[in-house]
């Protein structure tokens, strides 16, 4: 009667062992890292074109970096990301360009970490006013 009590009681530590595992062994653990380079080309509100180019550094809720707008007339302005904030899936970056007001770019980050629907406000590169822009690594 022990080692029936013991074989049964075995077989549910095992099974309930397994049944906490995943099924798909690459399931992320937490929110996507969003440590990578960022592209996007986009428009101003006056119908110009931009690409900009973000660099980001993630840690915790924490983001810095830098980047570069290229404006239409082969320009290129470089930021520094003076503050950031993300909290999946809201991003917060305060834009710190070279010789510009600074401007900021709001975003959504994704559920598998690729894309970033985005807005970027003020600045003195472009006429950015809510311009929608995404972001793909």
């Amino acid at each position: 009667m022990v080692r029936l009590a013991s074989s049964v009681l075995l077989l549910l530590l095992i099974t309930g062992l397994l049944s906490g595992c995943s099924d798909d062994p690459t399931s992320p653990d937490g929110p996507p890292d969003l440590t990578d380079t960022w592209t996007a080309a986009f428009e101003d509100e006056s119908g110009a074109s931009f690409q900009v180019t973000l660099d980001l550094v993630t840690t915790a809720t924490r983001v810095s970096g830098g980047g570069t707008f290229d404006g239409p007339d082969g320009s290129s302005t470089d930021f520094t990301i003076a503050s950031g904030s993300y909290v999946f899936p809201s991003l917060q970056l305060s834009l710190s360009p070279e010789g510009s007001r600074p401007g900021t770019l709001s975003g959504t980050v994704s559920e598998d970490g690729t894309t970033i629907n985005a807005t970027v406000n003020g600045t003195g590169v472009g006429s950015f006013s809510e311009t929608p822009l995404v972001l793909t690594r």
